[in-house]
């Protein structure tokens, strides 16, 4: 969400800028943060929204008379990082080689994204308080959002199974409740251990991201059904929105011209 963005942003912005010691505001150029870009090149859609802070943080800066006018902002001269559409679709055949190889709650996080099409935020926060009269309601962290799921079938079985009588549904080793950098580090290390018993599907692996799942269950959803289907799981407003995560078309059969 945005307040752990912000929090994101400013501890990568504080390592970098503050060791070996602090660096004035004011004397941060371009070409400093050209080299934070390339420090931050294992994420750059991260690096991106660092940098937008960064300016936020120096017109601020301009406007409380910290730092003068006339001044340019160092953003100005610098080319963000360009980021590529997702367009990767999880097929049954991988998911199924990851979901072999999992633990149970990571079978179960897997199950329970694609049975819901929610952001890993939301599912890894899921708590019985938000069980109420066999219904999972979610309101979406990102944009607020409100989904109410019938807990019935495939969900069903592993609420009753992991539920709490009151808690999270999910817990780290310690107890606590996960986080989605968690979720992303186990599923990273996942991938690495099924890439050397399967060295034929390094590709594939490293294309596949946990967050990949809301993408496939739109998909999923659409070609058994429709973007409406897909757009109300999500809990989007439109289809255009939807079809962004929709990343595979429907098969069509062959026009057969009638014969006369």
């Amino acid at each position: 969400n945005t307040i752990n963005g912000v929090k994101n942003s400013i501890k990568s912005l504080k390592t970098f800028f503050s060791t070996p010691k602090d660096a004035p505001l004011h004397e941060i150029t371009p070409q400093h943060l050209n080299r934070f870009l390339a420090w931050r090149s294992s994420a750059p859609s991260s690096a991106n929204v660092e940098i937008a802070f960064f300016s936020a943080i120096f017109e601020h800066a301009q406007k409380s008379d910290y730092i003068d006018f006339e001044k340019k902002n160092p953003v100005k001269g610098v080319k963000k990082n360009k980021i590529e559409k997702r367009d990767n679709y999880i097929n049954d055949k991988l998911f199924d080689v990851v979901y072999e190889h999992a633990d149970q709650q990571m079978r179960d996080l897997m199950d329970i994204a694609l049975l819901t099409g929610q952001r890993p935020i939301d599912i890894c926060s899921l708590h019985t308080s938000q069980i109420s009269d066999g219904i999972l309601n979610i309101k979406q962290a990102k944009t607020s959002a409100r989904l109410r799921f019938e807990i019935s079938g495939s969900l069903k079985e592993i609420i009753d199974r992991i539920a709490p009588e009151n808690g999270f549904l999910f817990l780290n080793k310690h107890g606590k409740p996960l986080n989605r950098q968690l979720i992303t580090n186990w599923f990273l290390n996942l991938r690495k251990q099924i890439m050397q018993e399967r060295p034929e599907l390094e590709e594939e692996l490293r294309n596949f991201q946990f967050r990949d799942l809301r993408a496939k269950a739109a998909t999923d959803a659409y070609l058994q059904n429709d973007k409406e289907t897909a757009r109300e799981l999500l809990g989007h407003t439109s289809t255009n929105m939807t079809n962004r995560y929709i990343r595979q078309v429907k098969v069509q059969k062959p026009f057969n011209k009638k014969k006369k």
